[in-house]
């Protein structure tokens, strides 16, 4: 009986104890963990299919393997800061779950250049966030980019059935 009541005070303090946050924690350390933020006033929504592991089956698309790349291009003289998200699709009408928004990744574009994000890169916006890696098998949504300046913004795609007796 006394092991439980020294177990439940345990997970009162250490409950407490997160809720209150660090006691005494260094400021410096938590305006290092602050997001940057990049002043933009474009913004632009491409949206992303990709199956990464096997051919998505779930009956919502064809059976087979989809691929995307979003392509950014500079068309100005000077070089931008831009930033880029992934936002997934939920089902209409549900709540997106807690890892179905990334924070913002920025990039340096060069005047005239252009760059890309393909469905492996997508993924890799997903570890870590909050400390998680998610794996996904397939994704689909977004991938919102942020601009100071205006863009060029264009999405391939391309899908591929999975069953080989399919016709070409």
């Amino acid at each position: 009986m006394k092991h439980l009541r020294l177990a439940k005070l345990s997970s009162a303090l250490l409950g407490l104890a997160y809720w209150l946050g660090p006691a005494g924690a260094d400021p410096s350390l938590a305006q290092a963990t602050k997001p940057e933020v990049i002043k933009t006033q474009y913004q632009y929504a491409a949206k992303v299919v990709c199956s990464l592991m096997l051919p998505h089956q779930d009956g919502t698309l064809a059976k087979g393997m989809y691929r995307t790349i979003v392509n950014m291009h500079n068309p100005g003289r000077k070089p931008l800061t831009i930033a880029a998200k992934v936002a997934l699709s939920a089902d209409f009408g549900s709540d997106p779950g807690p890892f179905s928004i990334t924070p913002f990744k920025k990039a340096e574009l060069a005047p005239d250049a252009a760059m890309k994000l393909s469905c492996f890169d997508i993924a890799g916006y997903f570890c870590p966030i909050n400390g998680v890696c998610i794996n996904f098998a397939f994704l689909e949504g977004f991938v919102v980019i942020k601009s100071p300046e205006p863009l060029d913004v264009v999405s391939v795609y391309s899908a591929r059935h999975s069953d080989v007796n399919a016709n070409p």
